[in-house]
């Protein structure tokens, strides 16, 4: 387990702090105990994948995604290839590099991508390269305890996104920095299920307790475009079978794929934030 994370975490029941005990984690006010796995990743509570499996509107796909996730490296280039093409000037990982190397970042909903060994990757699910395993609308970090939140593609996947908003401004320090990304014209997509859209002006109102040094397009309108065409050419010629339905998708998904490089350009377009995928939020905690 990092040695730089038990400092600041606190027990998800009685909000106390952790002490290592016996190859674990112990609570010093209620004594709770938790888990710290084979891979040093300390599990508050794990989400259960199962839970999700009936109710989901793409379980091929979820399944691929679930496989996949278990191989960093090839998993992002399918996504890349198969998702929209992220097109921003900054990303979390280049967002807070400049901060020095003693200041604490957390990864909110990482999955398995490692960003940076300094960086403290938290999910819902033990994937690996995750350190803390816990829901995101409790996040076991103490108040104040965090120097930045990087919180890439989560909030559209959790029923309660303004809780966890409130948690991110919760950990973080005064003048705390948070990189946020979000959907706005994007299609259903699970991971392991999908609840929300945003506007530029509904995304400045869920983070207004943030003062905005950055609110850019990250995935463009022609990623908008390739989004819809797809699933719409996967619809018509899948007669009604939600697996003929995803394989056509994922197939015209990829075939459209190269077209995705206008928005390079496009992103500069007056209008493109109308008709944009998504968008990147870098604020700090006033």
């Amino acid at each position: 387990m990092r040695t730089d994370i038990l400092p600041i975490l606190i027990c998800i029941s009685c909000k106390n702090s952790l002490e290592q005990k016996d190859g674990g984690a112990v609570c010093v006010g209620c004594g709770k105990k938790f888990v710290i796995n084979s891979d040093g990743a300390i599990i508050l509570q794990a989400a259960a994948p199962e839970e999700f499996s009936g109710t989901i509107g793409d379980p091929l796909v979820y399944k691929l995604k679930t496989i996949f996730k278990k191989y960093e490296g090839l998993y992002f280039i399918l996504v890349r290839i198969a998702g929209a093409l992220f097109v921003g000037e900054e990303t979390g990982k280049t967002a807070f590099m400049h901060l020095p190397n003693e200041s604490i970042i957390i990864n909110l909903g990482s999955g398995p991508k490692i960003i940076s060994e300094r960086v403290i990757n938290v999910d819902c699910f033990p994937f690996k390269g995750v350190s803390v395993v816990n829901d995101a609308a409790m996040i076991p970090f103490k108040d104040g305890s965090v120097d930045a939140v990087i919180c890439e593609c989560l909030l559209e996947h959790v029923t309660e996104p303004n809780a966890v908003v409130a948690e991110i401004e919760r950990i973080l320090k005064k003048g705390g920095l948070v990189y946020i990304s979000i959907p706005f014209m994007d299609a259903y997509h699970s991971a392991p299920d999908d609840y929300y859209r945003w506007t530029t002006s509904g995304l400045r109102h869920m983070l207004r307790g943030f003062k905005e040094h950055k609110l850019r397009i990250g995935w463009g309108p022609t990623s908008t475009f390739v989004s819809a065409t797809a699933h719409w050419l996967g619809m018509i010629l899948s007669f009604g079978n939600k697996t003929l339905y995803q394989l056509g998708m994922l197939f015209f998904s990829v075939i459209l794929s190269p077209l995705k490089l206008l928005d390079y350009g496009l992103k500069h377009y007056k209008f493109a934030t109308n008709a944009s995928v998504g968008y990147y939020f870098i604020g700090e905690k006033k």
